[in-house]
């Protein structure tokens, strides 16, 4: 495990911690330091938890900072996802992939390309949407 990779175990074990001892968790609720001695410090705590010692902070299973770090990745990856509008004859154009995902200005519909061809998603979904 590089320093890196280490430092971010730290950070969602306290993150893990603080979310089982009280709740809410902001994005600036805690601040790392690395003083270059080989040790991780919480330099601040703003959590209505306690701050953690490093002896809770072991006993955090691994799966719980797995799963922060996959939430992470996944918010990450949403957040800068759009699902792009485009008239019908900008789609008619696009050399499209299989599974990709467009919001049709033309019929204000979803559709996605599946077998070569673009399906309403509506369609195949029942029309739920």
């Amino acid at each position: 495990m590089n320093d890196q990779q280490l430092f971010e175990n730290y950070y969602y074990a306290c993150r893990a911690y603080a979310e089982s001892n009280g709740g809410n968790v902001t994005d600036n609720f805690c601040v790392l330091r690395d003083d270059g001695d080989g040790k991780i410090y919480i330099a601040s705590w703003n959590h209505n938890s306690p701050k953690p010692t490093n002896e809770q902070l072991k006993d955090v299973p691994i799966s719980s900072i797995n799963r922060l770090r996959s939430r992470k990745r996944n918010t990450e990856t949403l957040k800068y996802s759009k699902i792009t509008a485009l008239s019908k004859t900008e789609i008619d154009a696009i050399d499209a992939e299989e599974g990709m995902i467009v919001f049709n200005k033309t019929d204000n519909k979803l559709y996605v390309f599946v077998n070569g061809s673009w399906k309403n998603l509506s369609g195949l979904l029942g029309g739920i949407l």
